[in-house]
């Protein structure tokens, strides 16, 4: 009897574990509807480009009910990502999806790192679903140096000869660069003087030196100075050259 009672209680325990399951299970699938959006949008979620490139970009819209709808697309980009084809409405019918191509265009002068393209969909102002791309831009680089005086007078001793140079940043990433001029002295060796500069992107600064006339430099009829620029590699990108003339002939 002691047995009969224990086994049935044991039963009793089974069932009652397996109810709990059931309902957990219900309450699982449930859950999952739910979360089924009544509009959805499903896009690339990452895409690499360089400047100057058109991208396409494919928008799926998927009508999941049993009813006509009239869907607003907003598409949300920074200045240097331009859409060419901006999509504003569409009409869905029961149950219909959409595939829409977005072109973008990305400017010339959009940084290089990333970036995000983000799209809602609406109807009648009452948010439906989001999505996003994550846009990496390609880094570029681009530097130049050019003389903004190929050619400087010198008139007396204690006079300041200015050499100035104009620094390029043409790619889409920031730049640490160091600017050398070297004047020649009497003894044959070359001055060097440096500086160094941070650029950002698309963006140019003047960089100048100067040096004192002395006697030594003053006996030179003309002499060179050479500006050269390296970047934070210490890689050699570009140099430019000034002539520096005495104004009154030689002094020998």
């Amino acid at each position: 009897r002691d047995a009969y009672f224990q086994s049935y209680s044991t039963v009793e325990i089974l069932n009652f574990f397996k109810k709990i399951i059931s309902t957990i299970l219900m309450v699982g699938i449930t859950m999952c509807y739910a979360q089924k959006s009544a509009v959805s949008i499903e896009t690339d979620q990452k895409l690499s480009v360089f400047n100057e490139d058109m991208v396409s970009i494919l928008l799926k819209i998927s009508n999941n009910t049993n009813i006509e709808r009239n869907i607003d697309v907003d598409i949300q980009t920074v200045k240097g990502l331009r859409v060419i084809n901006n999509i504003s409405t569409i009409h869905l019918k029961a149950n219909e999806k959409a595939f829409l191509p977005v072109k973008i265009f990305v400017e010339k002068n959009q940084p290089a790192g990333i970036t995000t393209i983000k799209y809602a969909i609406t109807e009648s102002s009452l948010a439906l679903a989001t999505a996003e791309t994550s846009i990496t831009v390609q880094s570029k680089r681009g530097l130049k140096i050019v003389a903004n005086e190929p050619q400087v007078l010198m008139y007396k001793v204690g006079d300041s000869i200015k050499i100035s140079t104009q620094v390029y940043n043409s790619g889409n990433r920031e730049e640490n660069v160091e600017i050398i001029a070297s004047f020649p002295q009497a003894d044959g060796r070359d001055l060097s003087l440096s500086k160094t500069v941070k650029l950002e992107p698309f963006v140019n600064k003047e960089v100048s030196f100067s040096k004192i006339v002395d006697k030594d430099l003053l006996k030179m009829e003309l002499f060179t100075v050479n500006v050269a620029g390296l970047n934070a590699e210490k890689e050699f990108f570009g140099n430019a050259i000034v002539i520096v003339q005495n104004a009154l002939g030689n002094r020998k």
